[in-house]
């Protein structure tokens, strides 16, 4: 879908990295979309690193199993993600948090520890571009950001430039897995008592298309799951214990 199509969407997605979208959402935008509903998931952090790697970087990428043409890679994982779960996908091409560098060419975040911290300075212009983009994106019924629990700096400046452009017709999805834990969406939420929650029931059949697509990130697995089996054991307890997939809006 090339960006500024302008066909009105009935539930946009913006999701950080080429997993979040589906990793947390995948039951319920597969039901939307099987509905007849037009879903879009726009992905930011889609463009190939450039310049020296860090060695975080490097061995993130031994970790995936992917050394050449990694993002590329993981375009095309989304691109089967997606397909599976029936919806559209646009791909922004910016740079991850992990390949960000300054002017001298130093990583913006040179360890997992600053990944999961306060978004750096020098990243002022990589969000005030995102704020423009998202406002040239194609109008949308229901725009769904991250909550940006687990503080991933990725989806804190998704969230913060998404409240720019959007204001207060957002709504907010739970980061998962980092969601699994309590206090960790209490924490993205600041004050809970000053946010309402809907919960999208999913059947069977979409926590089972849910999986299916997540496990189309084959580089991913490993990082936060044990394997195909464990992937779906705390998808769908994870679901159990939620009623569904949960979203946020603030009172």
């Amino acid at each position: 879908m090339a960006e500024g199509d302008p066909r009105r969407i009935d539930c946009l997605v913006l999701s950080p990295h080429l997993d979040d979208a589906a990793l947390s959402l995948g039951a319920g935008l597969w039901q939307l979309a099987r509905d007849g509903a037009r879903v879009l998931v726009v992905t930011l952090a889609t463009a190939e690193p450039k310049g020296h790697l860090s060695p975080i970087a490097r061995d993130l990428h031994r970790r995936w199993s992917l050394e050449i043409d990694v993002v590329a890679r993981r375009r095309q994982e989304d691109d089967r993600a997606c397909a599976e779960l029936g919806v559209e996908a646009l791909h922004l091409g910016l740079t991850d948090a992990l390949y960000r560098t300054d002017d001298e060419g130093s990583a913006l975040y040179p360890s997992l520890r600053s990944l999961f911290g306060s978004p750096h300075q020098g990243d002022r212009q990589w969000r005030d571009d995102l704020v423009e983009r998202f406002r040239r994106l194609p109008a949308a019924e229901r725009i769904c950001a991250p909550l940006a629990a687990g503080h991933h700096v990725d989806h804190q400046l998704t969230c913060r430039a998404a409240e720019e452009a959007f204001g207060a017709d957002l709504f907010y999805y739970e980061d998962f897995p980092y969601s699994r834990k309590r206090w960790v969406r209490w924490k993205a939420m600041g004050r809970p008592w000053a946010w309402r929650s809907q919960t999208w029931e999913v059947s069977d059949e979409a926590l089972a298309a849910k999986v299916r697509a997540v496990a189309c990130y084959a580089s991913q697995l490993g990082t936060a799951f044990a394997g195909l089996d464990d992937l779906e054991r705390q998808i769908r307890a994870f679901a159990a214990r939620r009623g569904g997939e949960r979203l946020w809006r603030r009172r």
